[in-house]
C-alpha cells in the first residue's frame, strides 16, 4: 500500500546566493552562468564589501522591506573592490555570529599568493580563480553550489 502525504501549506525558502563583485561584465557573466544551470535559487548582488554588509544588515536602499536580507546560502566574493575589499568584509562578517560559520568562496581574478594567504587568514571556505571561458565559468559553479548548497551552514567547531 502505498502511503501519500499532504504538500506542505509552505513552499521551503529558495536558497539565495549573495553575488560580491565590483566589476558588472563579471556580475552579469556570473548571473547568466548561474541562470543556465536551471537550479531553484535567488541572485542577489552588490557591488562591493560595505554594500553587501549594509544588505546583511539593512536590506540594503529596498526600504520596502523591513529586515535585513534573508540568510545568504553561500557567498560568492570578489578580493580587489573599493570602499570595502572582499578580505575587509570578510573579516567583518566572521565577526558576527550569524554569518560565522556561512560558507564564502573567494571568487576572483587575482592569483597573487598574499590575497590567497590573507583571504584564507580572514575566514574563507574556498579561493577560486575566475575562469574566462563561459561554459569553464559554469561548470565551476555548477560544482560549487553542488558543493554548498547541501547545506545551510558549515558545522561548529
Amino acid at each position: 500500500m502505498t502511503q501519500t502525504y499532504p504538500k506542505p501549506a509552505v513552499e521551503p525558502p529558495r536558497p539565495v546566493v549573495l553575488l560580491v563583485d565590483d566589476n558588472p561584465d563579471d556580475r552579469e557573466l556570473a548571473r547568466m552562468a548561474i541562470a543556465s544551470l536551471q537550479r531553484p535559487l535567488d541572485v542577489v548582488e552588490a557591488m562591493d564589501g560595505l554594500e553587501a554588509l549594509d544588505l546583511l544588515r539593512n536590506r540594503g536602499a529596498d526600504k520596502r522591506v523591513s529586515g535585513p536580507l534573508p540568510r545568504p546560502s553561500l557567498i560568492l566574493l570578489d578580493v580587489n573592490m573599493p570602499r570595502l575589499d572582499g578580505k575587509q568584509f570578510l573579516r567583518e562578517l566572521r565577526g558576527d555570529e550569524r554569518y560565522a560559520r556561512l560558507p564564502v568562496v573567494m571568487f576572483t581574478t587575482s592569483t597573487a599568493p598574499w590575497d590567497v594567504d590573507e583571504s584564507y587568514a580572514a575566514g574563507c571556505n574556498l579561493y577560486l580563480v575566475k575562469p574566462f571561458a563561459a561554459d569553464e565559468l559554469t561548470r565551476m559553479l555548477g560544482d560549487l553550489f553542488r558543493l554548498y548548497l547541501e547545506f545551510a551552514e558549515l558545522p561548529s567547531r
